[in-house]
Parts: structure tokens; sequence; C-alpha cells
């Protein structure tokens, strides 16, 4: 159950060296103001070792490297603005290689 004041955040976890499948791991950050889903990411990144790509830290959504499943659907993490509480599904694309929890092998555009 979902505190009317805290962000759960469903994340999709899978290190290939020790996971035989994926699974879930929750984390649930305090609803204080409007924030991104790229900013929540870094924190548990800096908590739990979370593996995802991102390259720009200004949040122009230029790059497109920090693209994940949102609830299902895609989107990117820097664009994603979080401004309710609540519990949002993230997983890595679909149908793509995944390397480790939500970072996936990019396609050669060459």
């Amino acid at each position: 159950m979902t505190n009317e004041k805290e962000i759960i955040l469903a994340v999709t976890r899978f290190n290939p060296e020790s996971d035989l499948k994926p699974h879930i791991l929750e984390y649930s950050f305090p609803f204080e103001k409007v924030t991104s889903l790229l900013h929540l990411l870094k924190k548990i990144n800096e908590k739990d070792g979370l593996v995802f790509r991102y390259s720009c830290d200004d949040f122009s959504g230029f790059c497109g490297l920090c693209k994940v499943m949102v609830n299902g659907k895609p989107a990117l993490a820097c664009k994603t603005l979080i401004d309710k509480p609540g519990r949002l599904e993230i997983e890595p694309l679909r149908n793509c290689k995944v390397l480790r929890d939500l970072a996936v092998e990019i396609p050669n555009q060459g």
C-alpha cells in the first residue's frame, strides 16, 4: 500500500552474473516536490548500484539514452516528471537485450 506522501518506484533489477531472471525491487521516496524520474534513478544508483544509461545532466532529452519503460510505456527518464505521490513500474526497454538492470544494448545506428 502506498503512503499518500511517498513515491514508490518498482524497478526491474537484473545482473546476468548472479541472477537467473529479472526481479522487482521497490524503492520509496518522500514526495516533497516535483522531480524527474532520472533524479530518483540517480538516488537509487547511489544507494543500491542501479545500472542505467543517461548522458545529460541538464535534462534536455537530447541524447535519448535514459529511455526506459514507465508503467508499460517508453519514456525518457530525464523528461518524466513525477508531480504526485504514487507507484511507478520502471523496466528496461522491451525488445532490447538487457545488459544489467535498466541498461540495454543499443543497436548500431551506423
